[in-house]
Formats: structure tokens, sequence, C-alpha cells
């Protein structure tokens, strides 16, 4: 039955029940009051404002609260139809003590499946009157169901099981079937039987069965009719069978009416339903319905287990949900409710206390519903538990202040550096930018977050080589650097620049974005270009000294050669005739002639040490050191030499570049120590974390430090030949050495104190030839 027609069908009964004179209820499924009659009203002293959409358990605070009646309304709503005659003894506060005999009926014309109920109510207090009542009561009650059959768009019908004939049907069973009442007046069982599809027929048969045999005297079957269009029409049979005194079967009362759309309707509101089941479910929410009249709560055990109880409780309501919110919650949940009372709708988060004195965050929705007059009286709604999603929300609270923290004291290091530092995200756009970056290209830090180098100006071979070098430190999850020549977009500031693009890793090992750090190498390009060409230069010019130094020490050997062959052979053949002052001329002919050969010949070797390519080999120092001062034994053959030598490491280079070093050296310290009469010479070494110091320390004149920067030139003395003889290039040759194996050399001195030379020598192979 469509809603319409249901509401036109409530308001005749209503209209039929205001003749009636005893008191008269109508109820909803829910068995909330629809509608009293004036009869009612009169007699229980109550106001059809306090009433209305009220649960009929509640009427005049509870009169009606009587274990037999709610057995019995319990009973006509799951099982039977209806009630006769059920006996109540009971003191009503306003009227005192009554006996009422109370009927109830099941009709099912509710929209959406849900029936209705009807009750009468007969106070048989008083007794003298009761033959009279019954005569009214049965008259107005003729009266009603004449009415129904003549109003209502369902087939009303009785049928007598003696004459196995109808004994009246409404009008409505031709609109329904196309069947005319005289003719369905006239149908036997058997009759009406056969027009049942025959897939229902024998359910039919079956049901018919039960209810004789178990005297199941009330209930809806359904069942395909046969209509006069050859048609089947589903069709709802509402019936209830009356016995008499003796309890023999009588009559079949009941309602026809087609249900085929109400079928629909159902099946409707019924998957409806289970939608809502599963979503609430789903979301693991808790249902409830609270009345604002009573404060009483009706709610799911879902509910009861977000307020911290494993059970559904036996009493709730405002007044129990109250204790259990924190105080300092309270007076925002008044509000809120409040405010539901204006908008219709309630909705707050709010903590409370479980039994366990646990705290939880509760977060309950819901609808307000108001009657005829626009009264508040209940609150239908939902409730969540929202603690997890809180922590959550203070952890990343928490976690969003310690990243700004970082974030500021990034940004404010990034700030202080002169190069520029930015990220980006995996797909290569900018989420970063310091403050050196935006000036330099004249941006703001939205100008650039969230976009690729391309969309802020880049070149596309420019942006091309970021995207290769970005998806390869991703690949890789190592750093890679580069340099490129760089026009700024805006400001248009040309520059080289550095770079070098690091992967950020994240929890999970893979890289989640990438920071980047550039540096302006412009100024520094300029100066290693000047540098290069400098570099040039003195190479040349070194070149060139080498040449003419080569040349020069070439050149002078043959002259200086047969001046001392000549010489030689006059002393021998004119020494006896010459007189003394030409004797000492000779000899200092002599003498000079063997300085300058020696002093070309050192020459000569000292311009080869820059051309003679390296022979890399492990050198074992402590056989150099023996090999050298074996090559002294000579010339120290009547002196009092101490050593003192360590057991010294090998070292990589060229062996006999290495034997000249120390050859020049251990040479030197004998020559300064000549004056002491015991010399004293410490050969030893020192392991620093890239290479090994070795030192070779004497006892002998020493020099005075502040002639140290001529120490290692070419041609330098710092003492007289007169006193020390030498060439001036055995300490150039010694530091031109040690450089061209990657090493370093300087010294010590003082004054008749002695001397120390130290030679560093890298302890990994090095590439000593390019």
């Amino acid at each position: 039955m469509e809603i319409s027609a249901y509401q036109d069908l409530l308001g005749s009964i209503k209209a039929l029940a205001e003749i009636i004179r005893e008191p008269l209820v109508i109820l909803n499924a829910e068995l909330q009051v629809l509608y009293v009659n004036d009869t009612f009203s009169r007699k229980f002293q109550t106001a059809e404002s306090d009433t209305n959409a009220r649960s009929f358990y509640e009427l005049g605070n509870g009169q009606w609260n009587i274990a037999g009646l709610r057995k019995a309304l319990n009973t006509i709503l799951t099982d039977e139809a209806m009630f006769k005659d059920l006996r109540i003894d009971q003191t009503f506060p306003d009227i005192g003590r009554r006996i009422i005999l109370l009927n109830g009926r099941r009709i099912d014309l509710e929209a959406g499946g849900k029936p209705i109920i009807l009750l009468t109510l007969e106070d048989r207090t008083d007794t003298s009157e009761a033959g009279k009542a019954e005569r009214e009561r049965y008259g107005e009650h003729r009266k009603l169901v004449e009415t129904f059959k003549a109003i209502s768009t369902d087939v009303i019908y009785r049928r007598n099981l003696n004459t196995d004939k109808y004994d009246f049907i409404s009008q409505a069973v031709e609109k329904l079937t196309g069947i005319s009442s005289d003719t369905f007046t006239s149908f036997s069982l058997e009759d009406f039987l056969t027009r049942i599809h025959p897939d229902d027929v024998e359910r039919i048969r079956e049901d018919l069965v039960e209810i004789k045999e178990k005297r199941n005297f009330s209930g809806v079957l359904e069942f395909r009719f046969l209509a006069e269009n050859g048609e089947y029409i589903l069709l709802g049979d509402n019936f209830t069978v009356i016995q008499n005194k003796e309890l023999n079967l009588n009559y079949w009362v009941g309602v026809l009416r087609e249900i085929s759309g109400y079928k629909s309707l159902e099946n409707q509101v019924r998957m409806s339903e289970e939608r809502l089941r599963l979503a609430v479910e789903a979301a693991d929410l808790g249902t409830w319905d609270l009345d604002l009249i009573t404060g009483t709560m009706i709610r799911s055990l879902r509910h009861d287990e977000i307020w911290g109880y494993s059970e559904l409780q036996s009493e709730w309501g405002i007044k129990i949900a109250r204790r259990h919110v924190l105080p300092e919650d309270r007076s925002m949940i008044k509000d809120a409710f409040a405010k539901a009372i204006k908008t219709g709708k309630l909705s707050f988060e709010a903590r409370v206390r479980w039994p366990d004195g646990s705290i939880h965050w509760i977060a309950p929705q819901g609808i307000v519903h108001f009657d005829k007059q626009g009264k508040p009286i209940r609150v239908i709604g939902v409730v969540a538990d929202i603690t997890k999603r809180k922590q959550t929300e203070s952890a990343l609270e928490q976690a969003r202040d310690r990243l700004q923290q970082q974030v500021r004291l990034f940004d404010g290091i990034a700030s202080t550096t002169p190069d520029f530092v930015y990220v980006f995200d995996l797909l290569g756009r900018f989420i970063y930018a310091n403050r050196r970056l935006l000036e330099v290209w004249g941006m703001r830090q939205p100008d650039i977050i969230g976009k690729t180098p391309r969309e802020l100006g880049y070149e596309q071979w420019h942006h091309d080589m970021h995207m290769r070098e970005i998806a390869e430190v991703i690949e890789t999850k190592r750093p890679i650097k580069g340099e490129v020549p760089f026009r700024a977009p805006l400001t248009g500031i040309f520059g080289v620049y550095e770079y070098i693009f690091t992967p950020v890793i994240g929890p999970d090992g893979e890289v989640e974005s990438i920071a980047g750090t550039t540096r302006d190498v412009t100024e520094r390009k300029h100066e290693e270009e000047e540098q290069e060409k400098l570099i040039e230069k003195l190479e040349l010019s070194n070149k060139e000294l080498q040449g003419f130094t080569y040349s020069v020490s070439h050149d002078l050997r043959a002259p200086i050669r047969h001046m001392n062959i000549f010489a030689e052979l006059l002393k021998k053949e004119a020494w006896p005739v010459l007189d003394e002052q030409s004797r000492s001329f000779l000899t200092t002919i002599l003498k000079a002639s063997g300085t300058m050969s020696t002093l070309a010949d050192e020459l000569l070797q000292f311009s080869r040490m820059g051309r003679i390519e390296l022979n890399q080999t492990l050198v074992n120092l402590n056989a150099v050191i023996h090999d050298v001062i074996l090559s002294h034994a000579a010339d120290i053959k009547d002196r009092n030499v101490q050593w003192r030598i360590a057991d010294l490491p090998q070292v990589w280079g060229d062996a006999a570049m290495i034997q000249l070093v120390f050859l020049n050296l251990i040479g030197n310290a004998l020559k300064f120590t000549r004056s002491r009469p015991i010399a004293v010479l410490e050969i030893g070494f020192m392991v620093e974390e890239t290479e090994y110091v070795m030192y070779i320390k004497d006892n002998g004149i020493g020099f005075d430090m502040q002639y140290y920067d001529k120490l290692f030139g070419i041609f330098q003395r710092l003492h007289g030949v007169e006193d020390i003889e030498g060439s001036g290039i055995g300490l150039a040759n010694v530091a031109r050495i040690v450089k061209r194996h990657g090493g370093r050399v300087w010294a010590e001195g003082k004054l008749n104190e002695g001397a120390v030379f130290y030679l560093a020598f890298p302890k990994e192979k090095m590439e000593l030839n390019g």
C-alpha cells in the first residue's frame, strides 16, 4: 500500500474511532502511540499532546508498563495477530483502581510492511453496567467493520468455515482481481485454491493443515493468484481464525491486498538496512537512541564497548554517561547539545574515563527528532572510538613541531652559506631552496616549490641532464657530482657552478628525496685559468732553464777537462824547475779546475733529475742506508762516528734516486760534524696517517733558521766555501727528488747545535710520472 493511501486509511480509522464509546488506542510496530480517541483521553485523563509519538508504556508516568500487557503486545507483534479479553487489575494515579478488559488486533496496513495495532479497553469495574456496555461495544464494532469494508482499498472478507462460503467480501475485490464480489462469494475453498499458482498451491495447502492442527489462529499467507485478465498477482492474506464457545473453528476473517510493491519496498528496505548494518560494523560504530523526555537510551553492544564495558549494561542514560566524561569536557558537551536543539544535528569529541581508569576519546554524532509542536523528544545517532586517531594526531603534531624546528634550523644553517642549497622530490621538482639561491635567481620560495628546472627557465638540455642525474641517484643511491655553466632565469647572472646531488634515504631504505648543493666557482675557474697559464710559462721557463743548464754543464766539461789535463802535464814536466810562486799558481789552477769539474757534473745531474722517468718499486731503506754508509767508509775511517739507526720501513719510489737523497743528506751530516770529536748521526722515522716521515739528525755546526728559505735553493750556501766544501746543488737535488715522489722535505737547525732533516714519503703507491 502506498504511503498516501495508508495515511488516508489511518485517517478514516481515527474518524471511526471517535464514534466508539470505549477507549481506543492505535499503536505502530514500535509500540509508539499513533492515536488515542477522546474516550481514552477523558477516561485516563491524558492529553493528546502527551501521547503523540511516545511509547505506550510511558503514558501516565508508566501506568501502562504492565508485565501481562507487555507479553500480550510482544505476542501480537511476533506470533498471533490478536488477543482477547486480557484482564488487568491496575491502580491508576489519577482515577484509582480499575479492572479493564483489553482486546488487541494487529493490522498489516502500514507502508513498508510494518503493522499497526488496535487496542480497545473496557472498564469492567462497574459490573452492573456490563450487559449494556457489551451491547454498545458490539454495535460500535459492527459499525466499524462495515465502515472498513466500504472505505478500505484492501479486500476485507469473512469466510464461514461451516458452509465453506464467504459471508461477505468487500467491493475492492473486483478492482483487485477483476472478479465481482458476488462471484467471489460463491467460491468454495477448492475454487479459491484452483486460482493459486501451481508452484504455490501445495505450500498453501500445507499451511492450512498446520493452522488447523497447531491451532495457529492468526498469520499472513502469501501466494500468486490468477486474476480475471489471466495474469497472476501477488497477494497477502492477513487472517484470523475465530472459534466458538465449544472451541470449534467458525470463521476465517482477513484482509487481502496486492503486495508486489510492498515486496519490492520490503526488499529495498531490507537491503538498505543490511547496507547500513554493514557500514556501521565496518566503521566500528556504536548505535544509540536517546529519549530526551526520560533520559534513557537504547543502544548497541558496540556503544557500551566504546564506553569501556565488555557487556551491554542494564541501564544507561545521560546522567550515567556524564559521570564517565572528564570534568573539563562536560561544559563543551552541554554546549553541543544546546546547539543540536537549534540545528537538529549533534556532533562533538570528548574524553571519557573507562571503568579501568584509562582515558579514551569518543566522537558521537546524531540527529535530533522533534514532535509536532517542535519540542525535541529524541536523538538517534552513532558513536566512534577515536582514541587511536587522537593519539596519531598528537604524534603527528609533535612530529610536525619537531620537523618545523628542524626545518627552521636547517634553513638557518643553509642561509648562512654562500652555496645554493635545495631539495628535489623524486620527480625532479623543487621542494626547498635556501635564501642564497632565491636571491641570485630573483625568486621567492613559493615561485619554485613544486616546479621542475624546465618550468623555472632552464634550457632543455640542462633540464634533461639533471633529470638523468636524479634518476641515477635514485637507482644507485649514490651521490653524483657535476659542473655546468648556467645563467639565472630572471636575473641573467652567468657563472660556472659545481654541484652535487645526494640521496636522502627514508626509514624503508629507499630514496625519498634528493638534496643538492651548488657552488659558484666562476672566480676560481678564472684563477685556475690564470694559474694554468702561469704554470705553462713556468714550465716553459723551467724547460728552457733545464736546457740551458744541461747545455752549459755539458759544454763546460770538455774545456775544464782539457784545462785539468794540461795543468797535470805541466806539473809533471815543469814542476822541478818552477819557483814557489809558479808552483802556487799551478796548484790553484788544478784545484779550481777540479772544483769546476765537480760543479759541472752536479749541475748536469740536477738538470737530469727533472727529466728522468721514475722506476717505482718498494725500496728497502735499511739496505739503502747500509750502502750509503759503506760508500763513506774511506772518508771516516780515522774519525769517531756514532751511528744510531732505527729499523726503517719500505717506501715506494725510484731506488737510485732515493739512494742519491740519502747520499747527499748523510754526506752533509758527515761534513758538518767534521769538527766534532765525536760525531753522532741518528736516522729514524715516524708514522703519520698517510706518510712515513724519516729524519737524519746530527750534532754538527747547524745553521741559522733565519736563512731557511735559501736552504733548498740551487747554488745557495749557508756556509763559506773556505769552511765547508760543496757546490750548493746537493740539497736542491734532494728537494726535487722528494717532490717528484709526492713527498715533502724540511729541516730544523741551530748554529753550533746541529740540524735535523725530515723526509716524508707517501705510504701508498702513487702515479709519479704524470
